[in-house]
């Protein structure tokens, strides 16, 4: 059975292809998990094109995860940065899950992903800013009118340890100023880490800057 061809001998096109697994994955996974799927899907609509599956090999895959992990997207403050490696392994996942389910349905007889190599890309350190230094970040906000909102960010950030996505996504309601409790909550359109609602107690420092906002 040629890949990419039905035991019919019927030959699919691998856009074609992309929407049958796009309406299977909507009712069998997580609404966040389909959002996924579907931003992999569009970001390889360039490789997949109106190639048949059996058009669709190992090289297309490598090329396409090789440009992605020297990609530079720009980020809000205006800065520019790669993709992280762990997001092109995801996304290769979610790839391969795409030809995983074409050769269950027998449209392929073999996944293009299965040999594909994820190479170890030149990444920043992480970087920990060290309790000295804090000083000079709050200074270096308020010297710059335009940065003076972020010294309550950050300063929620640093003794909470809570993530950009769940910052931003707080609500006053999420906030008891009598308890001292912050309620960071997970929905569909803002994923906490671990998927899971949890509760964190304020410090002195983190009062302050809730009750300047």
């Amino acid at each position: 059975l040629p890949a990419g061809h039905r035991a019919e001998g019927n030959p699919l096109a691998a856009d074609e292809f992309a929407k049958k697994y796009l309406l299977h994955q909507k009712s069998a996974v997580e609404p966040s998990t389909y959002d996924r799927c579907r931003a992999v899907v569009d970001q390889v609509k360039p490789i997949l094109g109106k190639k048949l599956l059996v058009d669709i090999h190992l090289r297309d895959i490598q090329d396409y995860v090789n440009v992605r992990a020297q990609t530079v997207y720009h980020k809000l403050d205006g800065t520019e940065k790669k993709i992280a490696p762990g997001t092109v392994k995801r996304e290769l996942i979610m790839l391969s899950g795409l030809f995983s389910k074409a050769l269950d349905w027998e449209y392929i007889t073999k996944n293009p992903c299965k040999k594909v190599v994820l190479r170890k890309y030149e990444s920043r350190k992480e970087r920990i800013l060290k309790l000295v230094e804090e000083p000079e970040l709050f200074k270096a906000f308020t010297m710059n009118d335009r940065r003076k909102y972020l010294v309550e960010i950050v300063t929620l950030a640093l003794n909470t340890g809570m993530r950009e996505g769940e910052l931003l996504a707080l609500q006053c309601k999420e906030v008891d100023l009598v308890t001292k409790m912050i309620v960071v909550r997970s929905t569909n359109e803002n994923t906490t880490k671990g998927k899971k609602t949890r509760i964190l107690f304020m410090n002195e420092h983190v009062q302050a800057a809730l009750g300047r906002l």
